[in-house]
């Protein structure tokens, strides 16, 4: 257990170390995504990247635009499970992550990301046709 704290808070090292260097360098340093350079779609993560750095720049509107579905539910599902999750490690006691993650969880909960993420996909199908 010891050990995937420690995994999860250099995780959450890295995640703080990546928004600050796309803030200080932004997203023009990555590369395209393949299926919209060779297909022409857009995949459901299109916009991830630019949405983040819109946000970072408080510009809201903006990052509605790249990714809608990142902005107004991935992004506000991870950041209440990454906050939770810290305060949790902090007070020593069991958090949302270790509950989603535990053996003896509830069905319901993979049910439940398993309809996020298939949601997901199909947003970012339907999008290249709206």
């Amino acid at each position: 257990m010891k050990n995937l704290k420690t995994l999860r808070i250099i995780l959450y090292i890295f995640i703080i170390i990546s928004l600050i260097a796309l803030k200080l360098m932004g997203s023009s340093l990555l590369g395209e995504c393949y299926i919209n350079k060779n297909f022409g779609l857009l995949c459901p993560s299109c916009g991830i990247t630019r949405a983040t750095e819109s946000l970072l720049n408080l510009d809201f509107t903006k990052a509605l635009s790249y990714n809608s579905f990142y902005v107004l539910i991935l992004l506000p599902i991870f950041l209440v499970l990454a906050i939770n999750d810290i305060i949790c490690m902090i007070l020593n006691k069991k958090s949302l992550v270790d509950i989603i993650f535990d053996t003896k969880t509830s069905n319901i909960v993979y049910i439940i990301i398993a309809t996020i993420l298939i949601t997901f996909m199909v947003w970012g199908l339907l999008r290249n046709f709206i």
